[in-house]
C-alpha cells in the first residue's frame, strides 16, 4: 500500500455503529420481538393475499395485491427492523383494515 492510499483511507469517515440490541434491551427480548415482527408481517402479507383472492372489485383487488407484494418486499429487505418503517407499516395496516371493514359494513 502506498502513501497516497493510506491518506485516502484515513480521510474516510467511520460508519455509524448501532448498538446491538438497540436501546440496551435484553438480547432474548430483542430476538423474541424480532421473530414476532417477522411473523406479523408474514400474517399481514397472507391476509392481503386472501382478501385479493376473494375480492370481486378489480380496483380493490389490485390494492390488496399491491399491499401483499409490499409486505413481501418489506419482509425480504429486513427494513421492518427499522423502528420508523415498522411504525409506518403498522399504521398503514390499521388504516387499510378499518377502511375495508367499514366498506363491508362490519365495522362498529
Amino acid at each position: 500500500m502506498n502513501s497516497e492510499n493510506r491518506g485516502e483511507q484515513s480521510r474516510q469517515t467511520p460508519q455509524e455503529v448501532r448498538p446491538f440490541p438497540p436501546g440496551g434491551m435484553d438480547l432474548m427480548e430483542y430476538l423474541e420481538l424480532k421473530e414476532d415482527a417477522k411473523l406479523y408481517i408474514e400474517m399481514v402479507m397472507y391476509l392481503y393475499s386472501n382478501l385479493a383472492f376473494d375480492e370481486e372489485d378489480p380496483e380493490q383487488k389490485e390494492k390488496f395485491d399491491n399491499e401483499s407484494n409490499r409486505h413481501a418486499d418489506l419482509l425480504k429487505s429486513m427494513k421492518w427492523m427499522d423502528v420508523e418503517v415498522a411504525k409506518r407499516s403498522s399504521l398503514n395496516i390499521r388504516i387499510s383494515f378499518v377502511g375495508f371493514a367499514k366498506s363491508k359494513g362490519s365495522y362498529a
